[in-house]
């Protein structure tokens, strides 16, 4: 029978000789600062039976996921694709991978920038797609040759993650289970980035900052997104996370930290990691061509894209081009759509903090997040490029400014309130890749797979992780069957269905935007895994309940 982890064994006061010669014996290292701040934590042996078998279950989870993955991209395989039937997008079948074979000179085996110029993808996918083109001779058998390493990376993903998550580990549920794995494990090649950002976390729970900034690195060589939590963790490195202390009011906020080496070592391990997959392709073409045509076109291709389909970006000024080109027209529908989606977030943010399930910062940060929205929309909706539609260069110009414009100002502030208030690293983390979802001008169906890892590793509340589950899979449903009964992408049903999902995608992304930046809190503490173990009877040291120990059972009650 497997072991019951909703109770601790016991509890040892940490800090304690009992507690240090434990954890020297299981897991060979001294305890962390969270530990030797003093209080009550759960110990529980890393090799337990019912580890090893949670590990089993988590990974043949993923497996399942996987299996239904490529049974969705079946049809795909030995059907013939675009009219009439277009089988791709009525069987929800599509994956990028079939098309760029033939696209990217894949079945001629060209090399990445040095031979093929046109890679839109950074150096590791760039390089996997190369390396599995040598077990293909056909669009078909080129899926199938990318199959293996996409999902070996969702396994790995999986073992990281739950070695990661200690007795926390039936979270890892929320990644092997959840449905954009399903959808989007053999859609593209975005799990070659999400492995090395679960590797991250398991380096992190480890205390091993050399590893983190190896994994940052070697994830931000295949998509930039993992790259964003480098700031974060080495800040946290610096100045330890008061596990919300200091917003709360009480409670001990940590002091001292680890020096300067363990941060500088994790900048320069991330950096050199992506260095280290980069530089040959750099050396390489440098050495053939005498340029960087191929490397830097990458940035470039991206440069030169439009808003897409996914994103409010477009379907913005679209409306206002359907409806005419009037400046309430451009303000008036998004106005309403966002001040609604504020004021359900305000009051459900109201809520916790009246029950004591979050702090003050949760409702007055909904409120200043709602404010900075009215004041956005009300600049971008006043632009003159909203009149010509999403298709114009002066509108792609405008977008690419204010995107980044906006980008750049929201990490920027997300990482001083990190800093300032000393919060915790993987959930600021989380705030700043779903600001890039919000915000960017591009919106791939695939990005869902970027934030399964987050809801593993941060308490999310189970309705905004539903929420977005939900939209994303409108989203794709609605999109793909757009595509297939309307091939020149006119007005129908399905239009309709999707552009609302893509607006209620955006209002979830704010939604846990928001969330992340005010009351989340890391479930992985550096050096420590899976932080608690039962909630109800267990509260950690320096958290921010508080001594009325009424605040324990809160997080139980919103999240998995």
């Amino acid at each position: 029978m497997a072991q019951d982890f909703s109770k601790p064994e016991r509890e040892v006061p940490a800090g304690s000789t009992r507690d240090s010669a434990r954890r020297r014996e299981t897991s060979g290292r001294p305890a962390s600062s969270r530990e030797a701040a003093g209080g009550t934590r759960a110990i529980r042996t890393p090799g337990s039976r019912g580890g090893e078998r949670w590990t089993v279950l988590a990974l043949a989870a993923t497996v399942v996921s996987l299996g239904a993955g490529l049974l969705m991209k079946s049809p795909c395989l030995y059907s013939a694709w675009g009219p009439p039937d277009y089988v791709q997008y009525r069987k929800l079948c599509y994956s990028d991978l079939q098309p760029l074979y033939g696209l990217r000179g894949l079945d001629e085996r060209r090399l990445p920038y040095v031979e093929e110029k046109s890679y839109e993808y950074p150096a590791l996918i760039a390089l996997e797609m190369w390396l599995a083109s040598h077990f293909a001779d056909s669009h078909v058998s080129y899926f199938l040759a990318n199959a293996p390493f996409l999902g070996s990376a969702a396994l790995v993903s999986t073992w990281a993650l739950v070695r990661a998550m200690g007795p926390r580990r039936r979270r890892v549920l929320l990644f092997a289970l959840a449905p954009p794995l399903v959808f989007y494990s053999f859609h593209n090649w975005d799990l070659l980035a999400v492995a090395p950002l679960a590797l991250c976390v398991w380096a992190w729970s480890r205390g091993d900052a050399f590893s983190v900034g190896g994994y940052s690195g070697l994830g931000a060589a295949a998509k930039l997104f993992p790259g964003y939590g480098v700031p974060f963790l080495a800040s946290s490195l610096l100045r330890p996370p008061s596990c919300g202390a200091a917003e709360a009011g009480s409670g001990d906020v940590k002091t001292g930290n680890a020096g300067v080496k363990p941060p500088l070592g994790l900048v320069l391990a991330a950096v050199g990691a992506w260095l280290g997959v980069n530089l040959p392709f750099v050396a390489l073409e440098l050495l053939r061509d005498g340029s960087l045509e191929g490397w830097l076109g990458v940035f470039a291709f991206h440069a030169r894209r439009f808003p897409d389909f996914g994103t409010v970006w477009y379907w913005w000024p679209e409306w206002v081009r359907e409806v005419g080109p009037s400046g309430t027209a451009a303000v008036l529908l998004p106005l309403v759509v966002w001040v609604g989606g504020v004021g359900l977030l305000a009051i459900f943010g109201w809520r916790l903090y009246r029950r004591g399930s979050c702090t003050r910062a949760v409702p007055v940060g909904t409120g200043l997040a709602g404010l900075l929205g009215v004041i956005a929309i009300a600049v971008v909706g006043s632009s003159p490029t909203m009149a010509g539609g999403p298709t114009t260069p002066e509108y792609k110009g405008f977008v690419d400014s204010v995107s980044l414009g906006l980008f750049t100002v929201g990490f920027g502030l997300i990482l001083l309130r990190h800093w300032l208030l000393r919060r915790e690293p993987w959930a600021s983390f989380a705030a700043v890749v779903c600001l890039f979802l919000l915000v960017s001008k591009v919106h791939s169906p695939q990005y869902a797979l970027w934030l399964l890892v987050f809801f593993v590793v941060v308490q999310t509340p189970w309705h905004l992780i539903a929420a977005y589950f939900a939209a994303d899979a409108a989203l794709l449903a609605s999109g793909f069957w757009w595509f297939a009964d309307s091939p020149e992408l006119g007005p129908s049903g399905w239009r309709t269905v999707f552009v609302v999902s893509v607006y209620l995608r955006a209002l979830a992304l704010g939604a846990l935007l928001v969330w992340y930046c005010s009351a989340a809190e890391d479930l992985v503490g550096f050096g420590e895994t899976g932080r608690g173990v039962d909630l109800d009877a267990t509260v950690t040291a320096g958290s921010h309940e508080g001594s009325s120990g009424t605040g324990a059972r809160h997080w139980t009650e919103v999240t998995p």
